[in-house]
């Protein structure tokens, strides 16, 4: 069980309640995975924003000890299982919430469960666009590029900077001006 201190109430402010955060209480059974019971896997927490006790917030995966990093094929097969499932290939959308699969790994989503809980962020800032996303740092063979248009066919690139790195997911940032007149565009351009 995971906690955090609370708020203290105004009564007593030196009592510190404990929230639970998260909590893990689990089963060697289906619907948990059951590859990791004997077998020398781990079991491994999905990204994204699902408590513990689901078990779709898990997968059988070999160990990892302080993170290494994997393809497209391999976290495929550790998240939808071994063989090529319908709907699990990189362009393809398994779980329907119209973002690919390849972007799903990419930025460390959970390509299960349809919603976009850590999609790229996009705000206006002042004069300029401003674009916001988490690179997943265990992922190999992934170039990220952002990019600007005014008509959705000519793209140019906009640098992108680190904005801070945590558990293996680094926070990156593009800004561009905003055009006086005219369309404007940004995406995140994942090609492996």
């Amino acid at each position: 069980r995971l906690q955090r201190p609370d708020t203290p109430p105004a009564s007593d402010q030196t009592f510190y309640p404990q929230v639970t955060e998260d909590e893990v209480i689990y089963e060697n059974s289906a619907p948990w995975p059951t590859t990791t019971v004997g077998s020398g896997k781990s079991l491994d927490r999905l990204p994204g924003s699902l408590f513990g006790n689901f078990a779709t917030s898990w997968t059988a995966n070999n160990p990892t000890p302080g993170g290494q990093t994997t393809n497209y094929d391999s976290w495929a097969e550790s998240v939808f299982g071994p063989g090529n499932l319908p709907n699990s290939g990189e362009t393809e959308d398994f779980d329907g919430d119209s973002i690919p699969n390849l972007i799903e790994f990419a930025l460390g989503m959970n390509p299960l469960i349809n919603g976009p809980e850590i999609a790229p962020e996009f705000v206006i800032e002042g004069p300029n666009a401003t674009m916001t996303f988490k690179k997943n740092l265990l992922v190999s063979g992934l170039t990220y590029t952002v990019q600007s248009s005014p008509d959705l066919i000519n793209w140019t690139p906009v640098p992108d900077s680190k904005v801070s790195i945590s558990n293996f997911v680094e926070i990156r940032k593009a800004s561009v001006a905003l055009p006086a007149t005219g369309g404007f565009y940004l995406r995140l351009l994942v090609t492996d």
